[in-house]
């Protein structure tokens, strides 16, 4: 029951980022059900069919004519996907209560073993104001404790001005309220280091409530929209 937030500005890959991690898991044979009331099923899913075939989403898209090697590749990516144990939720104006009551549903009748929240801010009731973010904050780490099971929340962090925009982030820019870095078990903040390369993204772990902190860098293919270690 680990309540874990996510978090980066616009543009950094935090949703496929999370993605990743949620069929990582489905792949592993975990229940993973995946909220995002801002993106599509068939948007997520063409990036899952990018992401397990590795060809260029924008072909997938049908922004550019397939191969023949491509078609072989995404009818084996998509046999993997449909057998994945992976919910994906799209529904708009959802609130935490709405996401808790799915989240029982498919434990009681299928098992749950992760819960991505993609993004918290969108669960806000009417505005994302500090309390409104500090009621899905509470609400989302309840979620964790009773049902036993992580929750993967993404977040933004809030306006960057200045040189602040190139500044390494910390926890405390997570946006909207305090209480998400109070409530968090875990904070992991991501960021470009180079404005030259934007391939490479530095992980970092900035809070850990059962154990060390971390930082570490990954390579981010945005053709496929994959994340790995090569290169580094």
């Amino acid at each position: 029951d680990i309540y874990i937030i996510l978090a980066a500005r616009p543009g950094v890959g935090k949703s496929a980022f999370s993605l990743q991690v949620a069929a990582h898991v489905a792949k592993s044979g975990g229940s993973v059900l995946f909220v995002s009331p801002e993106m599509s099923e068939k948007q997520l899913t063409y990036r899952l069919l990018s992401l397990e075939s590795e060809v260029n989403h924008k072909n997938i898209t049908g922004r550019e004519p397939l191969k023949a090697a491509e078609i072989e590749n995404l009818k084996k990516a998509h046999e993997r996907i449909v057998t994945m144990p992976l919910v994906i939720d799209d529904s708009s104006e959802q609130s935490v209560t709405d996401v808790r009551l799915k989240a029982r549903r498919i434990q009681a009748t299928s098992g749950l073993d992760l819960l991505v929240i993609d993004y918290l801010q969108l669960l806000c009731e009417g505005d994302d104001s500090k309390e409104a973010v500090t009621m899905v904050s509470r609400g989302l780490k309840a979620i964790a404790k009773d049902l036993c099971i992580p929750v993967w929340a993404c977040s933004q962090l809030r306006r960057a001005y200045g040189d602040e925009v190139h500044r390494r982030p910390d926890k405390s820019q997570l946006r909207g309220s305090g209480q998400l870095e109070q409530d968090a078990d875990a904070v992991i903040l991501m960021w470009h280091p180079s404005q030259k390369d934007k391939s490479k993204v530095e992980i970092i772990l900035d809070k850990n409530r059962h154990g060390p902190l971390n930082e570490f860098y990954l390579h981010f293919d945005k053709k496929t929209t994959k994340f790995s270690n090569e290169g580094w």
